[in-house]
């Protein structure tokens, strides 16, 4: 677990690196861009996220899974990848007829303000939608080939760069909006130009159309494969989206209010980054006891994974509720909904965070279909509730509704997971780091602002993180970050 808990940390400081440059690009998009017109260009971008997984009908995973199987001189390796690459482009040209023949209907969903916007870039949607699928497919290849830092810093470092060169270059007046929404989505060519560039130097990649290469029964078990993982996939793309594209179609100020969602949105990725980091890292670890049947060690890994991902939760959670005044007064104040709605968003991210990496070992055990058919019935809840709640409550009601969602939600799998593999994440020393979070919450309170909010975030940040460290290490509620600290006084160096 001690090497666990040091790759979390390598892989946390990265993974924060790379959101800086998103928190960039989302600062210039807030103070260049209008919020309707913000909104409106996530709102399709969501939208197109959504598409892509809908056209990929699951055979990004199926590609991801199945490849291995065929070396590089096998024919059917190359079949598989043209079969993979076909499906997007005739689904999408397919679903595009149905798309246009709707157009009336999908249009008048829309706010009345919004309805130009709609109008205007309608067409776009599928491009956009076939570039983002073929841009997840090829990652997908890439990572099957080991080359996952590439495709990686293509995504979130370069595309990120691409844009932010287009929001400068409509904020300072070089080219219209009309211009800026086609290059944001045109730009994605670039990417996928690089990614096809890499592929093309692996080992077997390449096309046949020699259908006959794979058996009908190799053919029926890639479908219901796909068929599986489609669903699935389409539920998470939602799960995540939902919020959004709901409050752009039942809040009165539609895409105005969706820009200021989805700034909270942002924050609270921000917020999940370390968990995710430290789950990531541990999960090979319990895979590698799990399947070995060794139950005591995997209870003792889930716990100390849950309990070390909660000492970081509650240190974010009150990192970023201490500096929302700050981020508040950083952004243009048709922004300031994000006071309201972030510690309510936090509410239910916590949740789902401190109780432990449920969902990974659900996945990884025989029960993996009870997480599937749970997240279906968390999106019709989630959804419900955004129906009833956004006409009544606005941005607000959109929080609430994802937040009972993931409350109830997390519940339930903790509910399960304890009746059938008797596990759960909270214990004792999970009571020491709520205590230590005690004096850290006061400080972030009570600490007067400092000069600006962007030093005051700083100071701010820093005093927290120091009050709530030496709590963290005068109660010793986890023994990683005890052997951490002991080996780092041993060694002199971090890592």
């Amino acid at each position: 677990m001690g090497i666990v808990f040091r790759q979390s940390i390598k892989t946390t400081i990265v993974t924060f690196g790379g959101a800086l440059l998103g928190a960039i690009l989302l600062y210039i998009s807030t103070q260049l861009l209008t919020p309707q017109q913000f909104g409106f260009s996530r709102n399709l971008l969501a939208q197109a996220v959504i598409g892509s997984q809908i056209v990929l009908l699951g055979f990004n995973s199926t590609l991801y899974v199945f490849i291995s199987k065929y070396d590089s001189s096998d024919r059917r390796r190359q079949v598989l990848i043209t079969l993979s690459v076909l499906v997007p482009v005739v689904t999408t040209i397919l679903l595009s007829i149905l798309y246009f023949s709707f157009k009336g209907y999908i249009v008048n969903l829309y706010q009345e303000q919004d309805i130009a916007y709609v109008n205007q870039f309608f067409f776009w949607l599928p491009v956009y939608v076939l570039l983002w699928g073929i841009m997840t497919l090829l990652e997908q290849y890439l990572t099957t080939q080991m080359r996952i830092a590439a495709s990686t810093f293509i995504r979130e470092i370069l595309l990120r760069v691409f844009n932010i060169l287009i929001v400068l270059l409509y904020g300072y007046g070089y080219i219209q909006f009309n211009s800026f929404m086609t290059l944001s989505v045109l730009i994605h060519l670039l990417p996928i130009a690089l990614l096809w560039f890499l592929a093309t130097k692996t080992s077997g990649f390449g096309f046949s159309f020699q259908w006959n290469s794979f058996s009908s029964e190799e053919y029926k078990e890639m479908v219901n494969f796909s068929v599986y993982h489609i669903l699935l996939q389409i539920s998470l793309a939602f799960l995540v989206n939902i919020d959004m594209l709901m409050l752009g179609v039942l809040d009165e100020d539609g895409f105005k209010v969706s820009g200021v969602y989805n700034v909270a949105m942002y924050i609270i990725s921000i917020f999940q980054i370390p968990y995710r980091s430290m789950v990531s890292s541990a999960l090979p670890m319990i895979m590698k006891e799990y399947e070995a049947k060794n139950k005591q060690e995997v209870n003792t890994l889930y716990r100390r994974t849950a309990l070390n991902a909660m000492i970081v939760v509650v240190a974010m959670a009150v990192i970023i509720l201490s500096n929302m005044q700050n981020a508040a007064m950083i952004l243009k104040p048709e922004y300031s909904g994000i006071l309201l709605i972030v510690p309510i968003l936090i509410l239910g991210r916590t949740m789902d965070m401190v109780a432990g990496p449920n969902t990974e070992m659900l996945s990884i055990s025989k029960y993996y279909r009870f997480t599937f058919y749970l997240t279906m019935l968390l999106l019709l809840v989630i959804t419900f509730l955004n129906y009833v709640l956004i006409p009544r409550y606005g941005i607000v009601g959109a929080a609430w509704a994802n937040t009972i969602g993931l409350i109830a939600f997390n519940i339930a799998k903790m509910i399960f997971l304890w009746k059938k593999m008797h596990l759960q994440p909270f214990y004792r020393n999970s009571l020491l780091i709520l205590l230590a979070g005690i004096p850290a919450i006061a400080c972030g309170y009570y600490l007067p602002f400092i000069i600006n909010p962007i030093f005051d975030t700083f100071i701010r940040s820093g005093i927290i993180v120091a009050v709530y460290g030496a709590a963290i290490l005068f109660l010793k509620p986890s023994e990683d970050i005890t052997k951490y600290i002991n080996s780092v006084k041993k060694s002199k160096r971090l890592f």
